[in-house]
């Protein structure tokens, strides 16, 4: 898992994004969750992504054990179930192809998060 976390976090700050906290000791589902502020505009605009654990993992796993997707969102999960409203990238086979998707649904949220403050 750690260097499919080191990918990620590599490739942030090629799409704009800043890792200003991480969160780990958190509930079963997560096993670390990542605030994240865009260094683009709107510089600060704020999102997070969580990495989730399989619900079907042992209880007494090690952190970054047993996590199958990263999940992106623009308000920080609270549950397993509002964290998997967000956009899901499954860390299986193939997953490294289908990364820009990932930053894609970013730039999705940092749109949103413009049309927010224009309201």
């Amino acid at each position: 898992m750690s260097t499919k976390r080191a990918i990620i976090f590599n490739r942030l700050a090629d799409y704009g994004w800043n890792v200003v906290a991480e969160e780990q000791n958190l509930e079963w589902w997560a096993d670390e969750i990542w605030s994240l502020e865009s260094v683009w505009s709107p510089v600060g605009c704020p999102t997070y992504i969580t990495f989730l654990v399989n619900p079907t993992a042992e209880s007494n796993r090690r952190q970054r054990e047993a996590v199958w997707a990263v999940c992106a969102s623009i308000t920080k999960p609270n549950d397993r179930l509002s964290a998997e409203q967000g956009f899901i990238l499954s860390l299986k086979q193939g997953w490294e192809q289908r990364l820009p998707e990932l930053f894609n649904y970013l730039e999705v949220l940092r749109g949103q998060f413009i049309a927010k403050a224009t309201l």
